[in-house]
C-alpha cells in the first residue's frame, strides 16, 4: 500500500477515512455510500462503456498508526492498481514507461468519451483516486467519498497525490482534468511534478505564475515537431483561464462544467506515443546531458527571478487571487464538514436584544451555527457564508501548517507575541434598541417585584449596531472596518425573536500603517509588566488605535487563550 489511504485486495477494494466513528458520524460519511464512482472500459478505438461502482460497507478497525480505532468503507473487488502506484515505480524506466504512455492515452481517450455523456461526472482527483486494470479499463472512486478521506493522508502525501495535479480555479471539469491529465504525463517523461510546492497556498501562486519549467527544455525536444509538447504546455499555463471566471451560476451548471475552456486542448489520439518514440532514440552524451542540466538551471534562475518582479509588483493584488483559489480548493475538499461540528443552538428564551447578542458573538467567534440560528436564511445568509469561507480556510491551515486557530481580538494581545497570530472578530460591539416591541404587555415575576415583558406573535423590534470588524492574514497584514447595522426582528410562530432583516450600512475602512502598528505592539510589549500584560498593552494603544479592543475585556480573555494555544500542541 503506497498510501494509507487505497488498499485494494482481490475480494474487496478498502479506502481508510482516517475519522474515528464519531467523526465519521458527524461528517454524514455514510451518505456517501450511495454516491456513484464510475468503471470505464473500452469496447472499440473510440468508444467507452461506463457503468456505476459504489462502495457497500462500513467497518471500525483498529488504526495502524495508533491505538484508537478507524473507519473504513469497502466495496466490490475490482483488479488492478492504482495510477499513483505506477508512478512510484519510477516512470522512466523502459516497461514502466511503456505501459504509463499507454495508459495516459487510453485514459485521455476514456475522459473526453465521458464529456459526451449527459448523465455521467468524473471529477479529476490525481492519480490515487483512478484505478487502472490489466486491460487498462479505469475505476474513477466516487468524488465525495474520496475527498472526504484526504484526512487520513500526511499533508506532503496530500499534496503529492492530489492538490499538485488539481488546479481547481479552471471553473470547469474539462479544463480541469486536462489540467490533470498534462501533469501526468509531464511526470511520466521527466520523473517530477511540473508544480512541486507542497504548500497549497504556494503552489496556487505558483499556478497563476506558470512557475514550471517546459518540458521541452528538459527532454531537448523542438516544442514545434510534437502536439504532445504543445498541449502539455498550454494545459499547464493557467493565467489565461484565471483572467475569466464564471459566476456561481454558471459554475453550478452542469452544461458550465461540461463546456471546456477554449484554450485548453485534449491529447491527440497517438501523440503521446509519437512523443514517446521521440523521446526513446534521444542519446544524448555525458557532457550533453550535463549541459542539459545546467541550461535548465539557468532557465530556473532566470524563471524566478523574473517571478519575483512580477509579485512585487503585485502584491496587494495577490492575496485576493489566492484566497480564491485557496476557497475553490478548501470548499471541494471541506463542503459538508463545517455544519456537522457543532451542535444546532435555538433562540428561544431569549429577549430580542440577547438575539442581536447573539448573532454578533457567534460572527466573533466564527461559530456559524450560531450565527444561523439568530434570523431566517436570507437575513444572515451573507455573514453565513463569510464565516463558512474562513471556518474552513483556518480549519485547513490548522491541519497542514500547523498554526494557531484565528483568535479573537480580545485575546490577541495576550499572547507572547502578538504580530505572529493571525485575528478575525470584533471590538467595540454597541448595540442600541431603536424600536421598542410594539406589544407593551407586562406580568409580574413570581420571584421578584420587577415586571417582565411577554411577546406576541408579530411583535417587532429594531436594533442598532455598530463596531469594528479585524482580520489580519496569513502575511500579518491587518484590516480593520468599522460597520454600523440596522437589525430589524420579529416574533414568530415557533415562539421566538429572530431577525429578518438587516440593512448594513457601507463599510468604512481604516487605513492600517502595518510596519508602524508591528512597531507599536512591540515597543507596548516591552513596557509592559507580567502581569495583565494584554490589557497594559490595550490601554498603551487604544488612544492611537481606537479599534484596539477594551483593555477590560483583553483581561478577562486571559483564560480563553492559554486554552486556546493548549488545543493546537
Amino acid at each position: 500500500m503506497e498510501t494509507q489511504l487505497v488498499e485494494i485486495h482481490k475480494e474487496q477494494l478498502l479506502i481508510h477515512t482516517g475519522m474515528s466513528s464519531r467523526s465519521f458520524a458527524q461528517s454524514h460519511m455514510s451518505e456517501t455510500l450511495h454516491e456513484n464512482g464510475w468503471i470505464a472500459k473500452q469496447t472499440n478505438v473510440k468508444t467507452w462503456e461506463f457503468s456505476p461502482y459504489q462502495f457497500s460497507e462500513i467497518e471500525a478497525i483498529q488504526s495502524e498508526k495508533n491505538a484508537h480505532e478507524e473507519m473504513i468503507v469497502t466495496g466490490p473487488a475490482f483488479e488492478g492498481v492504482t495510477l499513483a502506484s505506477l508512478f512510484n515505480n519510477k516512470p522512466t524506466d523502459s516497461l514502466n514507461f511503456n505501459r504509463l504512455v499507454e495508459i495516459l492515452e487510453k485514459l485521455n481517450s476514456a475522459i473526453e468519451a465521458s464529456f459526451l455523456q449527459d448523465d455521467i461526472t468524473i471529477v479529476a482527483n490525481g492519480p490515487l483516486n483512478i484505478i487502472v486494470s490489466n486491460n487498462n479499463s479505469f475505476l474513477f472512486l466516487p468524488d465525495t467519498l474520496f475527498k472526504r478521506s484526504l484526512s487520513a493522508l500526511s499533508s506532503s502525501d496530500y499534496s503529492k497525490y492530489y492538490g499538485c495535479y488539481l488546479n481547481l480555479a479552471l471553473n470547469n471539469i474539462k479544463s480541469e482534468w486536462r489540467f490533470s491529465l498534462a501533469c501526468m504525463v509531464y511526470y511520466t517523461f521527466s520523473g517530477s511534478l511540473p508544480y512541486t510546492e507542497l504548500n497549497s497556498e504556494k503552489r496556487a501562486e505558483d499556478y497563476y505564475d506558470q512557475r514550471f519549467i517546459p518540458l521541452e527544455k528538459i527532454l531537448q525536444i523542438p516544442q514545434n515537431n510534437e502536439i504532445a509538447l504543445q498541449i502539455v504546455n498550454t494545459n499547464l499555463s493557467q493565467q489565461a483561464f484565471i483572467r475569466r471566471r464564471a459566476t456561481s451560476k454558471e459554475r453550478n451548471s452542469s452544461k458550465t462544467l461540461k463546456n471546456g475552456n477554449r484554450e485548453s486542448k485534449p491529447f491527440i489520439q497517438g501523440s503521446l506515443h509519437h512523443l514517446a518514440n521521440t523521446y526513446k532514440k534521444l542519446n544524448f552524451s555525458q557532457e550533453q546531458k550535463t549541459k542539459i542540466q545546467q541550461n535548465v538551471k539557468k532557465f530556473a534562475k532566470y524563471q524566478e527571478n523574473a517571478i519575483k518582479r512580477k509579485r512585487f509588483v503585485r502584491k496587494h493584488l495577490i492575496a485576493i487571487i489566492i484566497s480564491i483559489m485557496m476557497i475553490l480548493i478548501l470548499i471541494s475538499i471541506a463542503n459538508s464538514i463545517i455544519k456537522g461540528n457543532l451542535s444546532k443552538p435555538t433562540t428561544q428564551g431569549m429577549s430580542a436584544s440577547q438575539v442581536v447578542e447573539t448573532l454578533y458573538e457567534g460572527i466573533s467567534t466564527i461559530n456559524i451555527d450560531k450565527v444561523e440560528s439568530t434570523g431566517t436564511t436570507k437575513a444572515v445568509k451573507n455573514f453565513s457564508e463569510s464565516l463558512s469561507t474562513i471556518f474552513v480556510t483556518q480549519q485547513m491551515r490548522v491541519a497542514y501548517e500547523h498554526v494557531t486557530p484565528y483568535l479573537t481580538p480580545q485575546q490577541w494581545l495576550n499572547t507572547t507575541n502578538p504580530s505572529d497570530n493571525a485575528i478575525y472578530g470584533l471590538s467595540h460591539l454597541k448595540i442600541i434598541p431603536k424600536v421598542k416591541p410594539e406589544t407593551e404587555r407586562k406580568t409580574q415575576d413570581l420571584n421578584t417585584s420587577l415586571p417582565s415583558y411577554i411577546a406576541e406573535i408579530g411583535d417587532k423590534a429594531t436594533f442598532v449596531a455598530t463596531y469594528y470588524l479585524i482580520n489580519s492574514n496569513a502575511n500579518h497584514e491587518y484590516t480593520v472596518t468599522f460597520q454600523k447595522d440596522t437589525l430589524y426582528l420579529e416574533y414568530l410562530k415557533r415562539n421566538n425573536w429572530k431577525i429578518v432583516k438587516i440593512d448594513r450600512e457601507p463599510e468604512r475602512k481604516l487605513l492600517i500603517d502595518n510596519k508602524q502598528l508591528e512597531s507599536d505592539i512591540k515597543a507596548a510589549f516591552e513596557q509592559s509588566t507580567q502581569k495583565d500584560k494584554g490589557a497594559q498593552i490595550a490601554e498603551r494603544l487604544i488612544q492611537k488605535y481606537p479599534w484596539i479592543p477594551d483593555p477590560q475585556k483583553v483581561a478577562i480573555s486571559t483564560k480563553e487563550i492559554t486554552q486556546t494555544i493548549n488545543l493546537t500542541q
